[in-house]
């Protein structure tokens, strides 16, 4: 489940098989119910560390879905 979503609302993202799977398989702490327990500072100090180190400091996640999807509709 994601919570807190952009419309402030809990959301279930459709998932493939192979991707329930492999989250299954991921190590996890007992008693967190969280696959990735990193608060939202951790995320966003991350991002900021990787725009930096990619010298792309005006790199949004927007922009790598677009991108993703132009390769994608490429190779179709």
């Amino acid at each position: 489940r994601l919570f807190d979503t952009k419309p402030g609302e809990t959301e279930l993202p459709p998932l493939t098989q192979r991707a329930v799977l492999a989250l299954r398989l991921m190590p996890r702490t007992p008693g967190e119910p969280r696959i990735f327990p990193m608060s939202a500072n951790a995320v966003t100090c991350a991002w900021k560390r990787i725009r930096e180190r990619a010298g792309r400091p005006d790199l949004r996640g927007h922009d790598l879905r677009h991108i993703a999807l132009t390769w994608l509709a490429r190779r179709v």
